[in-house]
């Protein structure tokens, strides 16, 4: 999961990491198409959601998987991956920091010609519990929506 932040007048990476509490590498990973080291005003990058309740942060020990860490936390490999913008056979490394869906979230990747209310059926909620869940609701392909079971 992440946010869209707009790069203010002489502001670099390391002022928007520290503002956010991340780290520049979790920016880097969201933004493979951007030079992070030369932002400019106005540029739209990628913001790890470091204030979402539905996700905790875990930290990468020696040895775990993504796989190993789906298991530990009921959840599926594929939305760790996506939600951490990694690719599920991505090396990770002692002390990376992940985010991973707190027990009874669970997430949902819109589909061409999702509807509000189609997505409501298919994770059997209602309209409201979806829309605030969700701060922002594209409804385009591959959108990561957050429900509750």
């Amino acid at each position: 999961m992440y946010g869209e932040y707009t790069v203010e007048v002489n502001e670099n990476i390391n002022d928007i990491a520290r503002r956010f509490g991340v780290t520049i590498d979790e920016i880097a990973r969201l933004n493979p198409n951007i030079n992070i080291n030369q932002l400019q005003a106005g540029q739209i990058i990628r913001i790890p959601n470091i204030f979402s309740e539905s996700f905790k942060y875990y930290i990468v020990k020696k040895g775990d998987s993504l796989y190993k860490i789906a298991a530990e936390n009921n959840t599926d490999v594929n939305m760790i991956a996506q939600i951490n913008g990694l690719d599920i056979y991505d090396y990770l490394y002692p002390g990376q920091r992940i985010m991973v869906p707190k027990e009874g979230v669970k997430l949902y990747i819109t589909e061409d010609g999702d509807t509000l209310r189609r997505v409501a059926i298919k994770t059997k909620n209602t309209l409201n519990s979806i829309i605030l869940e969700n701060s922002t609701i594209y409804l385009l392909p591959g959108q990561l929506l957050i429900y509750r079971e």
